[in-house]
């Protein structure tokens, strides 16, 4: 081993090191390559420590990623006062989760594998249900009502980055030199069309599910 080397190695055996640290690491990792790019090296890397090192804190690869799920989600704000409206403290769940989706790109990733182990949203699964209960709603009405709002939370976590990737978060850019003759409605809103997947969109898309879901309660009173 050359004498740069063993500096190099000598470093990282005396680098003192947390699960936290590691784990904000292989998050920083998965928001900007994706969860199949991750490896114990590779964190070993963006840490200064040795592999080994990783190894002392998670047994595997596998054991990591889910407590990356659980350190990621470990960032949502404590929810509202129960005394609140139910619309408020619902708007509250979703727009963190939205929040948190946008803050880590690789959430929705380590989300759709194996989201279901994650004890942290079953608790706010729970929560939601309890809210919508509270006002009135139905099951049925709660669930279909929860699924079109996770739906809307999940897809602009996706059309949101995938505007950002593209073109340097330009995607939409080519739309202001559509030919007027050709696409006479689209070339007028094209300066505007990115905001479709602005944070104002969203909550006006969580609104109007919201009031669905009102209505349902209105309709079935006596």
């Amino acid at each position: 081993m050359s004498e740069a080397r063993t500096k190099v190695a000598r470093r990282r055996a005396q680098r003192i090191i947390t699960a936290d640290e590691i784990l904000d690491a292989a998050a920083g990792l998965v928001d900007a390559e994706g969860l199949a790019t991750l490896s114990m090296r590779r964190i070993a890397d963006a840490t200064g420590v040795a592999p080994m090192t990783i190894y002392g804190f998670f047994e595997n690869k596998d054991e990591l990623v889910a407590r990356l799920r659980v350190h990621v989600l470990q960032e949502l704000p404590p929810p509202l006062d129960p005394d609140r409206p139910w619309k408020d403290r619902i708007v509250h769940e979703l727009a963190s989760v939205h929040a948190a989706l946008q803050r880590h790109h690789g959430l929705l990733e380590l989300l759709s594998d194996g989201a279901d182990a994650v004890p942290m949203l079953d608790g706010l699964r729970e929560r939601l249900v309890a809210i919508l209960r509270s006002a009135g709603l139905d099951d049925h009405t709660i669930v279909e009502g929860l699924g079109s709002l996770v739906a809307l939370t999940l897809g602009f976590a996706v059309g949101e980055r995938a505007r950002h990737s593209a073109s340097g978060g330009n995607a939409y850019e080519r739309l202001r030199s559509l030919p007027g003759d050709a696409f006479p409605n689209l070339s007028t809103v094209a300066v505007e069309y990115p905001m479709h997947w602005s944070d104002k969109a969203y909550d006006y898309g969580v609104a109007a599910v919201l009031a669905a879901m009102e209505d349902s309660v209105e309709r079935d009173s006596p």
